[in-house]
């Protein structure tokens, strides 16, 4: 049996991700019987192995999280 796991998303946030195609009844990660596992986030969806998927993995997305980071090249630490 497979189960999903649905995201808990803060409610003030929803109009920022309806341009993503972020769907609350639907999104969220899903663990098959056949052994893989599938996330959802609107228009993005990954699936891979459960072999694929070790503590550090998780650890990072929880503290980290997928973004995108910034700098300024032209920046100096004296």
């Amino acid at each position: 049996m497979s189960r999903h796991f649905a995201y808990a998303i803060d409610k003030r946030y929803l109009p920022f991700l309806m341009p993503f195609g972020f769907r609350g009844s639907k999104d969220g990660v899903t663990l098959t019987d056949e052994g893989f596992l599938s996330a959802t986030f609107g228009f993005f969806k990954i699936k891979t192995p459960l072999a694929n998927v070790t503590e550090a993995h998780i650890t990072g997305t929880i503290v980290g999280g997928p973004r995108l980071v910034f700098a300024d090249p032209w920046s100096t630490t004296a």
